[in-house]
């Protein structure tokens, strides 16, 4: 490594800046065939996590739209429910990301992996979080693709997103028996 220091050194200013160039051309080069190779493999990763998530927000406005802000008891409270399952669902998740992480760091005995431990158990503890944050408005899906929704709404079988779950009128006897 000393001696190619004293080479570039002997050499006159005007090839120590070709050769500088050379080697910031084949760097950027490099760098350039890389990140298109890494933009490729996290675009089908990020692709699939996208979808999964605008999945979840899809599920998340539909509950709180069809269930937890309607009139009739009964399907409030099954939105509650769901939301309450979901809730549960990511606490517990980061509970166990966190017994996980902190059970392979004891063993390690590395400080890094704590970090990673506490990155994941925050997401989960903050998607916990959101689902009890009403999102029925329309504004809060605006951006997810429309086949995505599609896709949804046609599993949930709902052929359109407006639909209003109205409260059934009670019926009453008037005549005593």
């Amino acid at each position: 490594m000393y001696s190619v220091i004293l080479f570039f050194d002997k050499l006159s200013p005007f090839w120590q800046g070709i050769a500088g160039s050379a080697a910031f051309a084949a760097a950027t080069i490099i760098f350039q065939a890389s990140r298109r190779l890494l933009g490729r493999i996290a675009g089908k990763f990020g692709g699939a996590m996208l979808e999964s998530y605008s999945y979840n927000l899809l599920f998340k406005h539909w509950v709180y739209k069809e269930y937890a802000t309607s009139t009739a008891i009964s399907a409030l409270s099954q939105g509650n429910f769901f939301i309450i399952r979901k809730v549960f669902h990511w606490t517990l998740q980061g509970i166990l990301f966190l017994i996980f992480f902190f059970g392979v760091a004891s063993i390690l005995n590395r400080e890094w992996l704590h970090c990673l431990g506490h990155y994941f158990a925050f997401n989960c503890f903050l998607e916990g979080y959101l689902w009890t944050k009403d999102t029925s408005d329309e504004v809060n899906i605006q951006k997810i693709d429309e086949n995505i929704k599609t896709k949804f709404f046609t599993s949930i079988g709902k052929t359109s997103r407006t639909v209003t779950t109205q409260a059934p009128t009670p019926r009453i006897d008037t005549e005593v028996k």
